[in-house]
């Protein structure tokens, strides 16, 4: 029977990542105070939430969350990263990792929609855009043929205004 410490970890667990669809577990074994204090500044900076729990813990809360385990993702020290927009939790991480060359800190593997995927799975995720990025895009090709048509019509306003204007010169020379 687990211990009281335990569950209460756990319920604490089960209520921070109770909305959670998605999440990347890291190991952090060896990342040293300073590299620690560096990576949790990003983390909150960007909105990345992040907890380093024990293996039986994380696993019976993600379980009691209906999030598919895979039991080679919880083996050695875990922290578990989440945030509402996989890629940018994955993202987050492959830039710290970037930027702290040497770091010990790996990526272990993750979950998408609750369910198990593995370190290339996060790695790719890493390489897409962020949410805010696609939306961009999105708004920029909704935009395009109105922009387009916008300037269709302001061209022919313009040609209208140089042909009037030249009436008006021809006439005046005229007179």
């Amino acid at each position: 029977m687990p211990n009281r410490v335990n569950l209460l970890l756990r319920k604490e667990i089960e209520r921070a990542l109770g909305d959670a669809e998605h999440a990347v577990l890291v190991d952090v074994t060896g990342v040293d105070a300073e590299q620690t204090y560096a990576l949790r500044k990003l983390l909150h900076e960007r909105e990345v939430h992040m907890r380093v729990v024990k293996n039986s813990t994380a696993r019976l809360a993600l379980e009691s969350l209906g999030f598919e385990i895979d039991p080679a993702l919880f083996e050695g020290p875990v922290a578990i990263a989440w945030n509402g927009d996989p890629a940018h939790v994955a993202k987050t991480i492959a830039d710290f990792r970037k930027e702290h060359k040497g770091t010990p800190l790996k990526v272990k593997g993750g979950f998408l929609d609750r369910k198990a995927i593995g370190v290339e799975q996060v790695e790719a995720l890493a390489s897409l855009p962020s949410r805010e990025q696609l939306l961009s895009m999105v708004v920029g090709t909704f935009a395009a043929p109105i922009s387009s048509f916008i300037g269709v019509q302001a061209a022919i306003l313009r040609s209208l205004l140089y042909a009037l204007e030249a009436i008006k010169e021809k006439k005046g020379e005229a007179a």
